[in-house]
């Protein structure tokens, strides 16, 4: 088999074309050349007809046409093309199945995994997120049918907003599900609130000082309503120190239950090699915000500062991480990439995502800053300008990129809301926020306690 070569890596262009014999593992015949399978007449058809068997294929294939190739006067170059288009059409045949309609619609359905940002997964890759997934819903109905308190760190960790929203609608369902449970919890906060205020120190001084209160009318009522008192907070301390147990878990929980231990050493060594990580992975996108800031500033023809550069630099990185920690989909698909140990597409995910937000939020507070400086120097100069040296009023404007948008208050104060999947606290007490149904920044001046 001195060619079998030639069929999986076709050779240079020499200007002559090899008469050796090839063999190759999609030759069907016992090894002679045998052209007679088929002996019907052959169509006029331009494409395959249905029904037809008895294909030559690849190697085969080429050593029965390829003396009459030559004999019908073809090129050397135009017989290579031939047997180049023979070879690939018999791997293309193999890796299909014989069933290239079917190896089509599977690739389709592969292509359909992908959502935002994935366009340019390979199957492999694409196949490797979609397990990740499967295995991050698969953990979070482990905690959940165990009752594991590593979903709640997670939940406040990832979406304290979410959390915060969702406990008090968990707490009404659990006043329906198990009203003692729910009771109990709620008695032991009160209790608890009741006796910080020194409840109990007041309710002796009343026990004390009662028997020499004088007769009035209304007396019986008044000590009736005060037994009533003590009768209720009584029963609510009652309520509060009964114990009730864990609930019941079947065994498959149980066990569920006992491998939390090991999930959470998993989740550890998951941190540490994100972090590790997080070193290359991050460097793109420093690279792409030190370049966007500095295009933004040329844009205004200003040289920022390195104070205004790290001003930015801080605000970009919190927006930037805040927008990151909402999107679902990003993180899911991050720790899939960890579980799996693809680097390359963690380090591809992140920088796709600095290339989708980073230019906008760089434009965005850099534009901040700079209408900060301009703002000042403004400011500056009215006061000199009067005669009085009072201060001159500057009146906050909208950039042309619609950078900056000033609100007269708070969000709240003139009827708008806040919307607090892209907003973190930080922004929220230095006077910024992204509001539902709104685009861009919106800042507001910040009332201190002594201008209040």
């Amino acid at each position: 088999m001195p060619d079998e070569a030639v069929l999986d890596a076709p050779s240079v262009d020499t200007g002559a074309i090899d008469t050796g014999s090839t063999d190759t593992s999609t030759v069907t015949s016992t090894g002679a050349e045998d052209t007679s399978t088929d002996t019907s007449t052959i169509d006029n058809g331009d494409s395959p007809q249905s029904g037809e068997t008895g294909h030559l294929r690849g190697a085969e294939l080429y050593r029965a046409v390829k003396e009459k190739l030559r004999a019908a006067g073809l090129s050397p170059a135009e017989q290579r093309s031939l047997r180049n288009a023979i070879h690939i059409a018999a791997k293309a045949d193999e890796a299909s199945g014989g069933d290239f309609a079917a190896y089509q619609s599977q690739r389709e359905a592969y292509s359909q995994l992908a959502f935002e940002g994935e366009e340019t997964l390979t199957p492999e890759d694409l196949v490797a997120t979609v397990r990740g997934d499967r295995e991050q819903l698969q953990a979070i109905l482990s905690d959940i049918q165990s009752g594991a308190p590593r979903l709640l760190d997670e939940m406040v960790t990832d979406n304290p907003e979410s959390f915060k929203s969702l406990v008090p609608q968990a707490m009404d369902r659990l006043a329906e599900l198990d009203n003692e449970r729910f009771s109990n919890y709620v008695a032991k906060s009160a209790t608890n609130y009741l006796q910080s205020q020194g409840m109990d120190v007041n309710f002796a001084l009343l026990d004390a000082f009662l028997p020499s209160i004088p007769d009035f009318p209304g007396k019986n009522q008044f000590i009736d309503a005060l037994q009533k008192v003590y009768s209720t907070f009584g029963g609510l301390k009652t309520l509060a120190a009964k114990q009730i147990g864990a609930p019941t878990l079947s065994p498959a929980q149980n066990g569920t239950q006992n491998g939390t231990q090991s999930g959470d050493l998993d989740a550890r060594e998951q941190n540490v090699l994100r972090m590790e990580w997080n070193q290359t992975a991050g460097g793109a996108n420093i690279k792409l915000r030190d370049a966007e800031m500095t295009r933004a500033a040329a844009a205004r023809k200003v040289t920022l500062t390195e104070a205004e550069k790290s001003e930015i630099k801080s605000a970009v990185r919190e927006e930037f991480e805040t927008r990151l920690a909402a999107n679902r989909n990003y993180g899911d698909a991050m720790r899939g990439y960890l579980r799996n140990k693809n680097q390359r597409a963690y380090n591809d995910r992140a920088e796709s995502e600095g290339k989708k937000l980073l230019p906008s939020i760089v434009a965005r507070h850099t534009n901040a800053v700079i209408d900060k400086r301009t703002a000042a120097a403004t400011a500056r100069t009215s006061t000199n300008g009067n005669g009085n040296g009072t201060r001159a009023v500057t009146t906050s404007r909208t950039t042309v990129d619609g950078s900056v948008q000033w609100l007269s208050s708070s969000p709240k104060s003139v009827g708008k809301q806040v919307d607090f999947m892209r907003t973190s606290n930080a922004m929220l007490n230095r006077g910024e926020a992204y509001l539902r149904g709104e685009k861009g920044l919106f800042k507001w001046k910040v009332k201190s306690a002594l201008t209040q």
